[in-house]
């Protein structure tokens, strides 16, 4: 038994993360917020290095700058305390074994370093008032109102903030205090199972069924290239050309619409189904710089009314990223509601067709599948500059994830996919093919 606690005890000094996770913890930033969906790693990250500074005990590999001197005293803020109980007392309890705590399970000291615990968002900003606090993890979306306040608890110490949360609620603030420079964004691959202890190579889907099936097999599935060639979207040039605005008889157009800490994009297209294709016209995008959504809705709608006058009825189906249509905490708006408010004016009735966002593989799976069929199932405008250099460029890291790294890539593609997502049934109903890609 006490063989047993010395080894749990060294748990924290041993540990060798993965190397996204290497890279969150060698952050020395003030506020540091982590993105990444389910299993990606990131509460285990987060778990792991609030046990490292509440214990006082680091590894090996663990910058100077990025610790405290003495045991620090630790929150862990969850939306409540069910999220608590349910994903992170696992991690914890691997890393802060009971015999080293002295309390109850939501707020206990730590023998020989700091203490550690438990805050809920539920209650409000209040009950987080009138404390000095070293490090803040804020695991899963809170209200503005109570981050501003848990900012204020480690002003006065000096202390450090990490936000750790999966990108589909995302209020507003959080994209503002990264597009701002006030924190440093790190994304954790989306499907990816970590586990913060042994190290290796993260593993994802593509890997697992390359490795069980053969590359080609893995290449069939997910419209992925052979190892050499890393381009996702490998079939873009034949989709690329003029594509004629044609007013038609019934003005039904589609829009797809994805968001990012700047602005985002949004693309407006029509399906045209004598021919069976989905027809890309025009992209209204930020670019570099700080452009609201609404701002690009207004732009996209003027462009509609021009090419297609009052009073003649019009009508947009809206697609995109689902992450968009979660309210703003301080405006009371969604980028969603401010793109029908633009519509609107301009008397184009919105068609909001939003579902759960498809995995990344599977919608890259789905573009592939209409941009290789014979005629190609989309067609993009030659004047869709980002759109087209996005699919050109974006292309598929070591480990099967998307490369994210420059702060404007895969926005565009993304935004194409969510509108192919939508219309695939249109897809196959006109090609025939009856395949069945990996849905979530």
């Amino acid at each position: 038994m006490r063989r047993e606690k010395e080894q749990r005890a060294e748990g924290l000094r041993t540990l060798e993360p993965l190397p996204q996770q290497r890279a969150l913890f060698d952050d020395a930033n003030v506020l540091r917020i982590c993105q990444g969906g389910n299993r990606s790693g990131k509460t285990a990250a987060a778990v792991f290095e609030a046990a490292c500074h509440a214990m006082n005990r680091y590894p090996t590999f663990w910058r100077e700058e990025c610790r405290f001197e003495r045991g620090a005293k630790v929150w862990y803020v969850v939306p409540d305390f069910g999220i608590a109980e349910e994903g992170v007392r696992e991690h914890l309890d691997r890393h802060i074994p009971p015999h080293l705590r002295m309390g109850s399970d939501k707020h206990f000291m730590v023998r020989g370093g700091g203490s550690f615990s438990f805050r809920s968002a539920r209650s409000g900003r209040s009950a987080h008032q009138a404390a000095s606090v070293d490090f803040v993890v804020i695991d899963e979306e809170v209200p503005q109102e109570v981050y501003e306040e848990l900012r204020m608890r480690v002003l006065n110490t000096g202390g450090r903030i990490l936000m750790v949360h999966t990108p589909v609620l995302g209020p507003a603030y959080i994209r503002h205090l990264i597009r701002d420079g006030h924190a440093n964004l790190h994304r954790f691959a989306t499907e990816n199972n970590l586990v913060s202890k042994g190290g290796g190579v993260p593993d994802t889907a593509y890997a697992t069924l390359a490795r069980e099936l053969g590359e080609a097999a893995g290449t069939r599935l997910y419209g992925l290239p052979p190892s050499g060639s890393p381009l996702a979207y490998p079939a873009v040039e034949r989709c690329i050309g003029i594509v004629p605005m044609e007013r038609p008889e019934k003005a039904t157009l589609v829009s797809s619409w994805d968001f990012n800490v700047i602005g985002g994009i949004g693309l407006l297209g029509r399906w045209d189904p004598e021919q069976g294709t989905l027809l890309i016209y025009e992209e209204f995008e930020a670019g570099h710089q700080p452009v609201t959504t609404s701002d690009l809705a207004a732009k996209m709608a003027a462009a509609i009314r021009e090419w297609i006058p009052r009073p003649r009825p019009v009508e947009v189906i809206v697609y995109g990223d689902a992450s968009g249509d979660h309210r703003d905490t301080r405006s009371r708006e969604t980028d969603y509601s401010g793109i029908q408010a633009e519509l609107h004016k301009q008397d184009i009735r919105v068609i909001k067709r939003l579902q759960k966002n498809p995995l990344v593989q599977s919608r890259v799976e789905m573009v592939n599948r209409w941009m290789m069929a014979d005629p190609p199932g989309v067609r993009i405008d030659q004047s869709c500059r980002a759109l087209i250099a996005d699919l050109e460029e974006v292309r598929w890291r070591d480990d099967g994830t998307l490369d994210k790294r420059e702060i404007l890539r895969t926005h565009a593609s993304d935004a194409l996919g969510y509108l192919v997502w939508g219309q695939s049934d249109k897809f196959k109903r006109q090609s025939g093919w009856s395949g069945v890609p990996p849905w979530p």
